[in-house]
């Protein structure tokens, strides 16, 4: 997230440059040397490449012998990894400065953790009044070096040498970050927020790590002061947004905080599924199905939207499925049946279903897949269609059919047209595999055969006799349990 200085004039200037730029090479005349120096570190602030590399551009016509803009374009070639630039660069133009320095030292063979912090520390005693973009890098590369726990062990004597301590503070916390080390990273953002209470941005990015740290309530507060600052803040509204629906208790008040923002946010899903589920929750499905199904017009290859239209059994889910479908380059059958099964094992059964029918007509399924398909469709209840997979089998795949298809088509057959419907349907399919004979199907496990012989032979029975039978009685696929793939 971009920081934003109270009353900076390097915001003001770096405004000013980019609405500029249109203006032609006569407009960038008007700025000095530090002028452009402060425009490309607010630039870097705001991670603006296209700006970084017009004040380059720009300095090095109007100040082809500026130094600092120099060893800011030797670092603008070392994040873009081309070594040749940095070393023509350091070459040319390296004046000794602590800033080149550290772009050498970047540049040099890695050294171990301790040779670079000993080199850093050897650097640093002989310095005073660090400027903002000296002690970025600085701290990044200590954090590259592997050597973070030497940052804060040193972070008093840095704060000795630093001009500015917002900037100390805010690296600090982005690489307590990188680290993992989020108690740190919170308490840097703390003491930003107390330096400089007014910046909604240092609230902001505080909120959402106190969100990340589970302090829900501290970062509700964050939120607040962020908003109380600036009203339309979108780091602040998403981040009280997050921290609202995770208490689950002040929906409408998620609506309100996304809803004017949302069109600017249908490309992020984090917050379509925040939106979403608010509308759900206050009983307006609905518009929630109309946003969801505007959202994956948009973005049809995002799978968050795909799953959310699922969970709503849109009308027009299948169809939707398969466009999904056509943007999944990879076509993974296990990360589609993997999708499948977490539906399936929170009883999601019917859109289990869907996503490995959708599977099925675009690519078919391993013979594995194609059973955990029957036992999918029969806990969703689709009797017809499975009815149907089984007539179809018989005539067209026969060397596709299996028991557990056989079973679950029968069972389906009875439930959906009776018990002589049934027995008709099984006599079709003894005449093409007696049950008796599970080997034919390739049944290598004996207890599995045994088991398909016993069911098979008790189904038998049931239907050749005139008696009204409870088909739940003798249905094996009731209650399904949940399936480990």
């Amino acid at each position: 997230m971009s920081i934003e200085k109270p009353k900076d004039e390097r915001r003001e200037l770096y405004d000013k440059f980019r609405a500029g730029l249109k203006g032609g090479d006569e407009t960038l005349s008007f700025y000095d040397e530090d002028d452009l120096i402060d425009i490309y570190d607010q630039a870097a602030d705001l991670e603006d490449e296209y700006v970084k590399i017009e004040v380059l551009l720009a300095g090095s016509r109007l100040y082809p012998d500026s130094e600092a803009l120099a060893a800011r374009k030797g670092y603008l070639f070392f994040a873009y990894d081309l070594q040749d630039g940095v070393t023509d660069t350091i070459r040319r133009r390296s004046t000794g400065s602590l800033l080149w320095k550290v772009l050498e030292m970047r540049a040099a063979e890695a050294k171990s953790s301790d040779e670079t912090v000993a080199r850093l520390r050897e650097l640093l005693e002989a310095e005073n009044d660090l400027d903002d973009e000296t002690v970025i890098q600085v701290v990044d590369l200590a954090s590259a070096a592997g050597a973070y726990e030497w940052l804060k062990e040193n972070e008093s004597f840095l704060r000795t040498k630093t001009t500015y301590l917002p900037t100390l503070l805010y690296e600090l916390h982005v690489v307590a970050i990188i680290n993992d080390d989020r108690p740190f990273a919170i308490a840097k953002l703390e003491e930003l927020t107390e330096i400089d209470p007014f910046t909604a941005d240092y609230w902001a990015i505080l909120a959402e790590e106190q969100l990340n740290s589970d302090n829900i309530d501290a970062a509700i507060s964050a939120a607040d002061y962020a908003l109380a600052i600036s009203s339309d803040h979108p780091g602040a509204i998403i981040a009280k947004a997050r921290a609202l629906t995770r208490t689950e208790s002040r929906p409408q008040e998620v609506i309100d905080l996304i809803e004017p923002v949302i069109d600017d946010k249908l490309s992020d899903p984090s917050v379509a599924e925040m939106y979403v589920a608010a509308l759900i929750h206050v009983g307006r499905q609905d518009t929630a199905e109309k946003f969801l199904t505007e959202f994956n017009d948009r973005n049809p290859w995002d799978r968050s939207a795909v799953n959310l239209l699922l969970l709503l059994e849109h009308p027009e889910i299948s169809v939707l499925l398969d466009r999904y479908y056509s943007y999944d380059t990879e076509h993974s059958e296990s990360e589609w049946t993997e999708w499948a099964l977490t539906h399936y094992n929170s009883g999601g059964y019917r859109q289990a279903a869907m996503i490995l029918g959708c599977l099925y007509r675009q690519q078919g399924l391993s013979i594995e897949n194609e059973i955990l398909y029957y036992s999918t469709l029969y806990a969703a209840e689709f009797y017809t269609a499975l009815a149907a997979m089984l007539d179809d089998m018989i005539e067209n795949h026969l060397e596709r059919l299996t028991p557990e298809l056989v079973m679950a088509g029968i069972l389906s057959v009875f439930r959906t047209k009776g018990k002589t419907a049934a027995r008709h349907a099984l006599e079709r399919v003894m005449k093409i595999h007696p049950l008796e004979q599970t080997s034919r199907w390739g049944i290598d496990n004996t207890l599995k055969a045994i088991g398909y012989s016993s069911m098979f032979g008790m189904l038998t029975k049931i239907l050749e006799t005139s008696d009204r039978v409870n088909i739940d009685d003798i249905d094996p696929f009731i209650a399904p349990k949940p399936i480990r793939h």
